[in-house]
C-alpha cells in the first residue's frame, strides 16, 4: 500500500501550546491592524503636510524677493548719494544730517530747545534735571 495523497479537514496546534498559538495568532492580527491604521493616518496627513511645506516654501521664496528687491534698491540708492557725495561732500554730509534730524524729530513725543553751550541732564524720567 502506497499513500499517493494526504488531506486534512482541520489542523489543531498540540493542547500544550495551544494558549501561545492564540496569543500570536492575535499578535498578527493587532500588528495588521495597527498598520492599517498607520496607512490610514499617513493617507490624510501626508497630503496636508505637503500642501503646508509647498506654501512654506512659496511664503520663503515671496520674502526672499523682497529682500533682494530692498537690498538693490537700498544699493541703488546709496550709488547715487556717494556720486553726489564725491562732487560735493559737505551738502551732501549738512543734507543726511538736517534729515536724520527731521525723522528723529519726527518719532519723539516731547522736544526740548536748548541754547548752545547749555548743559542739560535728563532723569529717568526723562525730564531734565535742575
Amino acid at each position: 500500500m502506497t499513500i499517493s495523497a494526504l488531506e486534512f479537514l482541520e489542523t489543531h496546534p498540540p493542547r500544550h501550546v495551544i494558549q501561545e498559538f492564540a496569543r500570536v495568532q492575535s499578535a498578527k492580527i493587532a500588528k495588521e491592524t495597527l498598520r492599517q491604521q498607520a496607512l490610514a493616518f499617513a493617507n490624510r496627513e501626508i497630503p496636508g503636510a505637503k500642501a503646508r511645506k509647498n506654501s512654506m516654501i512659496q511664503e520663503a521664496k515671496a520674502y526672499k524677493d523682497t529682500l533682494v528687491a530692498k537690498a538693490n534698491a537700498d544699493k541703488s540708492e546709496f550709488e547715487q548719494l556717494f556720486e553726489e557725495y564725491q562732487k560735493s561732500p559737505a551738502l551732501i554730509w549738512r543734507r543726511i544730517y538736517l534729515e536724520t534730524i527731521e525723522y528723529v524729530l519726527g518719532n519723539v513725543n516731547k522736544r526740548l530747545f536748548v541754547s548752545p553751550g547749555t548743559r542739560v541732564i535728563l532723569g529717568e524720567n526723562g525730564e531734565p534735571q535742575p
